[in-house]
């Protein structure tokens, strides 16, 4: 009974939301719909020192890096990698 009741709910949730409301920052439906597709972001690894992405300057991604020289160094995107290994030197600067 409380399973299919739950259902019940998040799907008047969800169809309400679809529809629009003009009142989104204080509808209460809008609210609960923003907390249930909430993206929840990665701890931090504790293990890495290196913070800003040396091509961008912006945040890095854990899961983006490469190995250079024995180094592992992380990046924003993919995109900064292949910049990085046409002057890794000049990259590597940056980090300092």
């Amino acid at each position: 009974m409380k399973r299919g009741l739950g259902f019940l709910v998040a799907a008047a949730v969800f169809s309400l939301a679809a529809q629009g409301c003009s009142l989104m920052d204080y509808c209460p439906m809008h609210m609960a719909m923003r907390a249930l597709t909430k993206k929840k972001e990665a701890p931090a690894d504790p293990t890495i020192q290196q913070t800003t992405c040396p091509v961008m300057g912006g945040k890095i991604d854990p899961k983006v890096y490469t190995d250079y020289n024995g180094r592992r160094v992380y990046f924003c995107c993919p995109g900064c990698i292949e910049k990085f290994h046409k002057n890794p030197e000049n990259y590597l600067a940056n980090l300092k």
